[in-house]
C-alpha cells in the first residue's frame, strides 16, 4: 500500500493496531447493519421482533412501529442500515488502500458519520425513554454498535493528526 500525505491507510498511521481498530470498525457495522436490517424488516411487518417483548418496557415492536419509526416518511431503521452500510464501505475501502482516490480524510469522515449516526441513536434513546416510555433492545444493540465504532476510530484521528504534525504522514 502506498501513502500519501492525504492517505489514512493503516500503514500511515504510527500505530500498528490501526487494522485491528479497522477490522473492528467492519465487525461493529456489520452487526449494526444487520440488527437495523432486521427491525427494517419487523417495521414492514416482514420479520417478528416479538421475541423481544419482555414486559412493558422493553418492546421493540412497539418502538418499531411507533410514529417515531420514520422520520419524514422514511423508517428509522433504513437510515440506520443506510449509515451501517456506508461506515463498512468508507472502512473497506481504507483497509483496501482505495480511499486515497476517492477521499482525502476517511478517518475524519468515519468519524463524522459515526457521530452523526451515535447523537441520533441517542436522541431515539431518549424518545423511548421519556416519550414512548418502551425500549428497544435491538435500538440498544445498534447504538451500542455506533458507540464502539466511534471508541475505535477516535484514536486513529488523534494518531493521524500527530503523524502530520510531526510529518510522518
Amino acid at each position: 500500500m502506498t501513502s500519501s500525505p492525504q492517505s489514512s491507510t493503516p500503514s500511515s498511521l504510527p500505530d500498528p493496531r490501526a487494522g485491528l481498530r479497522l477490522r473492528g470498525v467492519l465487525l461493529l457495522a456489520l452487526a449494526g447493519a444487520g440488527l437495523a436490517a432486521f427491525l427494517l424488516a419487523d417495521h414492514y411487518r416482514l420479520a417478528d421482533a416479538g421475541f423481544c417483548t419482555i414486559g412493558s418496557w422493553i418492546s421493540c415492536t412497539e418502538v418499531n412501529r411507533s410514529a417515531y419509526a420514520e422520520l419524514a416518511g422514511i423508517p428509522v431503521a433504513g437510515i440506520g442500515l443506510a449509515g451501517f452500510l456506508a461506515l463498512f464501505a468508507i472502512a473497506f475501502m481504507v483497509l483496501s488502500g482505495t480511499e486515497s482516490r476517492l477521499l482525502r480524510q476517511p478517518i475524519l469522515l468515519l468519524i463524522l458519520l459515526s457521530a452523526a449516526g451515535s447523537a441520533f441513536g441517542i436522541a431515539l434513546l431518549l424518545v423511548e425513554l421519556f416519550v414512548l416510555e418502551t425500549l428497544c433492545l435491538l435500538c440498544l444493540g445498534a447504538l451500542a454498535a455506533q458507540l464502539g465504532i466511534l471508541a475505535l476510530l477516535v484514536p486513529l484521528l488523534r494518531q493521524e493528526r500527530a503523524a502530520r504534525r510531526a510529518g510522518l504522514a
